[in-house]
């Protein structure tokens, strides 16, 4: 008789081996529900005609963060789920008898036995010009009650590492704060640390950089809050409201009741949604509040093992999404600022390490709501800036060298005065010590001046004239030199440009002004 399998085996193929692959089952929903040409609609309507029952697995085990799924055998790595509590969960691993699912919520938020059903989709996050003035979770579904968003485009959430892009140039983000403009100047596609022992006067001092880019139309914002109570988040948007710069801010919330994985994706998805503003030739400014729970997540879900190494971005990953670029490719840029406590993991040695430069919030300033309430013994133990500007060079190797000495003889001081010891006459320890009181209240005083005339006002305290001035009238300070230098020599008070080097001279007039200030302002009174 005839047997159709010989011309198989004339052919050289395996009766065995075909059997073995045969298609075990044919399952016309999964192609239904994975074919993008299928409409919700159509889909809809072939399950019903079919009678197609929905794909649902169930939860066989919960490990904090994680879900053990069995039952579905159709989804693929990356593909959300969603639990019958209505939290989601997205597939980060696949076995032969089930899947691992992290939970997109709060742990506990997810129990035993319960159903599960796949979605079709992959996690994507909203990013564009609809998602200003919004606040969203980690899966990017707002959260401010303002309803659905609009104009926006989705894009798939990254897991790839970001390779490094060198900035193509140094331009300098001013904010009116002697701390950044003078001493650690921020620079477009940088990043930069901001360490303190308190929590809120790290929020605090970010947010007055952002206050002072207000007026900047190309230079947008993404505040990301990683493990907020929700007293502090409400907080935080009500000054983002009173500075109004909300309608050019995008808020992501993970909040302290967030489960470790959505804690770890937080700055993943603000990253994504800055990225636009920089690929589209526009600036995006971005809050990362704060990297120690970032670490402390990062920890415990390499502890897990739930995700394998190569898909855990650690900060340093994170940072390569931060760059300006050239103008072939829009000049667009993104700058980070990274907040965190200095003693908290991971250490400030360990960032630095990929932090363009840092600012350190002291406890005892800060207690004294002095913004940013950076003390003179961490300006003067630092090293110089590479991002100075010429100009601003020119006045910090001149004023850095007063700062430091101050600060040395000062210490020197406190020491010999608690061993008893005369190191110098009492009366000098203490103009020393109330001039390091001075300086730092002048270094931390904000001012909407020129950022010559600040220069100008700091090169002429580093003459010691602040001596001479009492407490009460620091704040003043800036304004009676710039008033003097209007009357005495008005082109000084003519905009500089910062790129451009200051001719020696500059500063020979300069040491004479001063002298004439000191009589006028200081002996007269």
């Amino acid at each position: 008789s005839h047997n159709p399998m010989r011309r198989w085996r004339r052919l050289g193929v395996s009766v065995s081996a075909i059997w073995n692959n045969r298609p075990r089952h044919f399952n016309i929903f999964a192609n239904i529900n994975e074919n993008p040409d299928v409409t919700e609609e159509k889909r809809t309507k072939l399950k019903t005609q079919l009678d197609i029952p929905e794909r649902v697995g169930f939860v066989r085990d919960i490990k904090g963060c994680a879900a053990r799924v069995e039952g579905l055998d159709h989804v693929q790595k990356g593909e959300l789920l969603e639990f019958d509590q209505g939290i989601q969960g997205l597939v980060v691993n696949i076995r032969k008898n089930d899947v691992t699912a992290a939970i997109l919520g709060e742990e506990g938020s997810v129990g035993k036995g319960g159903e599960v059903s796949p979605t079709g989709k992959s996690l994507s996050i909203p990013v564009g010009s609809g998602v200003l003035g919004r606040v969203l979770d980690v899966t990017g579904k707002p959260i401010d009650g303002l309803g659905n968003l609009k104009d926006v485009m989705m894009r798939d959430f990254e897991w790839s590492k970001v390779q490094p892009y060198p900035s193509s140039s140094i331009e300098p983000i001013f904010t009116n704060i002697k701390v950044f403009d003078v001493f650690r100047p921020l620079v477009k596609g940088g990043k930069f640390g901001i360490f303190g022992f308190l929590d809120y006067p790290n929020t605090k001092l970010a947010l007055r950089v952002v206050e002072s880019q207000r007026a900047n139309e190309d230079m947008y914002f993404v505040y990301i809050g990683v493990g907020k109570s929700r007293l502090a988040e409400e907080k935080i948007l009500a000054q983002l409201e009173e500075m109004e710069i909300m309608n050019k801010t995008t808020v992501v919330f993970a909040g302290d009741g967030a489960g470790a994985v959505l804690q770890y994706f937080a700055p993943v998805v603000g990253c994504l949604i800055s990225d636009f503003f920089r690929d589209n030739g526009m600036d995006a400014l971005v809050i990362f509040d704060d990297f120690a729970k970032h670490s402390q997540a990062q920890n415990y879900l390499n502890e897990s093992s739930m995700f394998r190494p190569s898909m855990v971005q650690t900060l340093a990953d994170i940072g390569n999404h931060f760059c300006a670029l050239p103008p072939s490719m829009g000049a667009g840029s993104s700058t980070a600022l990274m907040l965190g406590a200095r003693n908290e993991e991971p250490s400030v040695e360990e960032l630095n390490s990929f932090l363009d430069s840092s600012v350190y919030i002291d406890e005892k300033l800060a207690a004294k709501n002095m913004v940013p309430g950076v003390a003179l013994r961490d300006i003067a133990k630092s090293t110089p800036s590479p991002f100075q500007l010429p100009m601003v060079r020119e006045f910090f190797t001149r004023i850095f060298a007063v700062l430091r000495n101050t600060h040395s003889l000062a210490e020197r001081a406190k020491v010999a005065d608690s061993l008893g010891i005369d190191l110098i006459e009492e009366e000098s320890v203490e103009d020393e010590l109330e001039f390091v009181d001075k300086i730092q209240t002048l270094i931390n005083k904000r001012s909407d001046l020129p950022l010559q005339i600040q220069l100008i006002a700091l090169y002429f305290a580093s003459k010691s004239l602040l001596i001479g001035v009492e407490e009460n009238d620091i704040h003043s300070y800036e304004q009676s030199v710039a008033d003097f230098i209007e009357r005495r020599r008005p082109e000084l008070t003519r905009p500089w440009k910062p790129d451009r080097e200051i001719p020696g001279f500059i500063f020979d007039d300069l040491d004479l002004l001063a002298q004439e200030y000191f009589k006028e302002h200081v002996l007269s009174h």
